[in-house]
């Protein structure tokens, strides 16, 4: 800054280590000197975001996080390939706000965005994740937990496992029996990590409807793993 006060990155370093240091009034006036010289590097919303969450200002967060997805350059350059290590942390940080605001609308809007923007294959276990345990649309996030699987998406099969016990437990349309212990079978033989499949079916009131029944088979929801912690104390 002493060698060239008209240098945008600097100010958006400097309001980085403001803003880990909680000094949020000197980082976001640095954030607003370096927006009013003019940069594409989309670091200056991340850190604005990071500066703004960690005041609790989340509404104000989420404006300047959105601002960010509206000015992602597309030529390939430097910048570019600068902004790619920043775009992931954008979109994770609005994703944990909008959770936390519980505004369901808007995630899932943003995880579409995500998708789009950046290609990445496991966006669909979120969704998917998403339309089971807040949308209550079995349908939807089997759709979405099965492309996810197809991709190969590590997170996908518990989700996936999740869709298919929900659907067993919960689907009064499916009248044969055959088919509904078949729905049970793919979800448990999915399910390689009982404590996260117990964890995600208690994470919403309409699942955990589906987590009471599979406990009725004879799922004891209170097994100790080898390192003595229960689902519950995992979650």
């Amino acid at each position: 800054l002493t060698i060239d006060k008209n240098y945008a990155n600097s100010y958006i370093l400097y309001g980085y280590v403001m803003a880990v240091q909680n000094k949020p009034e000197q980082a976001i006036a640095a954030f607003k000197r370096a927006q009013q010289i003019g940069t594409l590097n989309l670091w200056l919303y991340s850190n604005w975001g990071l500066a703004l969450k960690n005041a609790e200002r989340y509404d104000e967060a989420i404006q300047i996080y959105s601002q960010a997805l509206i000015n992602i350059p597309t030529p390939v350059t430097p910048l570019m390939r600068s902004n790619n290590r920043a775009i992931p942390i954008i979109f994770s940080n609005l994703e944990e706000l909008y959770a936390e605001k519980q505004n369901w609308q808007a995630l899932e809007a943003l995880l579409i965005k995500r998708a789009e923007t950046t290609h990445n294959i496991c966006v669909n276990t979120k969704r998917a994740k998403l339309r089971l345990l807040h949308f209550s649309d079995i349908e939807q996030a089997m759709k979405m937990a099965t492309i996810a699987y197809d991709e190969d998406c590590d997170e996908s099969r518990t989700v996936l496992a999740s869709v298919y016990i929900s659907k067993w437990a919960l689907d009064s349309t499916i009248a044969n029996e055959d088919q509904r212990e078949q729905l049970l079978r793919k979800g448990q033989a999915l399910a390689d990590n009982t404590y996260d499949l117990i964890i995600m079916l208690a994470s919403s009131d309409y699942t955990e409807q589906a987590l009471r029944k599979l406990k009725s088979t004879g799922l004891n929801i209170d097994i100790a793993d080898e390192k003595g912690l229960t689902p519950l104390a995992y979650a």
